[in-house]
């Protein structure tokens, strides 16, 4: 018995600007294992080109396409939110998300469908969501090598990731991992997330008023919160077609001591967009989400907020302008103002 059968599986893409280069590769992939194949749901967020009559000339009706056209780019949050959603109302028991520059290679494939789901069930629960192991993007070189694993402890009433009891005793937050070899995380990117359908029934719905970033992390929480166990196998795995975006921001932090040194030294107004939007939704997120103890929430906040104008602002022009956006991005995401900034406008 295979993990996924026939026709179970619903193939979900967010596709955006005029990438067909990269998302004609992704498609011609999934018909390696079509017959497993129910569905695929297209999204193209932003009406750039023509895309069905591309589609169309690639003959591709095996993979019995579903085309969403969202006719200005609405964001993260408003392609996977709509194709999460039609993902849900469509045949297959098993939703798989890629990117548009991505694929699963047929080894990796075979590699899920020798999953034994009763054994995984026996030690994880019946919950269970496999995250695909993308060794083109992965930053964390202890992925399969470290024995433990940071406990969901870790993460309450953290403020972008920042809490002083990290500080104080973050070794009581790992746990030994039940398989060594298999990775489990809190929270994941939507691409490479393999779940079954009826584990999202109930679940809050993707935050479409995030706009940009974020948007994945909190809807992943509410499902581990609600259970959902995020696994990840090294030979279970996706390829990348391009270098993302993600890894050369990790490369501009990485000359910094941390992503808020980084914002605060951006030269160009229009590059503080991606840190707004990165800082002000974690901090919803934190705030609605993993907020459990305020007294300490609102210490790990006021700390996070303070602190970078003693130690990483610029004293110069440059560096106050940057403060402003920064502590409007903490203020704006703490009091729920959402949607897209007029300051990006």
């Amino acid at each position: 018995m295979t993990y996924i059968e026939k026709k179970e599986l619903t193939v979900l893409i967010v596709t955006y600007a005029k990438r067909w280069e990269y998302l004609k590769i992704s498609l011609q992939h999934l018909l390696s294992y079509r017959q497993y194949i129910a569905n695929v749901i297209l999204v193209q967020n932003g009406n750039d080109y023509n895309l069905q009559n591309y589609l169309t000339a690639e003959h591709l009706d095996e993979l019995r396409l579903k085309l969403i056209v969202n006719q200005n780019n609405e964001g993260s949050a408003g392609g996977f939110g709509i194709g999460i959603e039609t993902a849900q109302q469509v045949r297959g028991k098993y939703l798989l998300i890629l990117d548009d520059d991505n694929f699963l290679p047929v080894d990796s494939f075979e590699n899920l469908q020798a999953l034994d789901h009763l054994k995984l069930s026996s030690i994880y629960g019946k919950k269970i969501a496999v995250s695909l192991y993308r060794p083109d993007h992965d930053q964390n070189p202890e992925k399969f090598t470290s024995t433990t694993y940071i406990s969901s402890d870790s993460y309450s009433n953290t403020v972008c990731d920042f809490s002083i009891l990290h500080k104080i005793k973050r070794k009581s937050y790992l746990k030994t991992r039940a398989v060594a070899s298999i990775a489990e995380s809190f929270s994941i990117p939507y691409s490479g997330l393999l779940i079954e359908k009826q584990l999202l029934n109930g679940v809050e719905p993707v935050q479409r008023n995030y706009y940009l970033y974020g948007d994945d992390t909190r809807y992943t929480l509410r499902l581990s919160q609600a259970g959902v166990r995020f696994l990840t196998f090294q030979n279970i795995y996706s390829r990348d077609l391009e270098r993302s975006w993600y890894q050369s921001d990790n490369q501009v932090v990485m000359s910094y001591k941390n992503s808020v040194d980084a914002m605060l030294h951006v030269e160009k107004f229009a590059d503080l967009m991606r840190p707004f939007y990165q800082i002000r939704n974690a901090v919803n997120t934190s705030n609605t989400v993993l907020k459990t103890k305020p007294v300490l929430y609102f210490v790990n906040y006021y700390i996070y907020l303070i602190i970078p104008f003693f130690v990483y602002m610029p004293k110069n022009k440059m560096g106050i302008r940057n403060y402003k956006v920064f502590w409007k991005a903490m203020t704006d995401g703490q009091r729920g103002r959402l949607g897209k900034s007029n300051l990006f406008r």
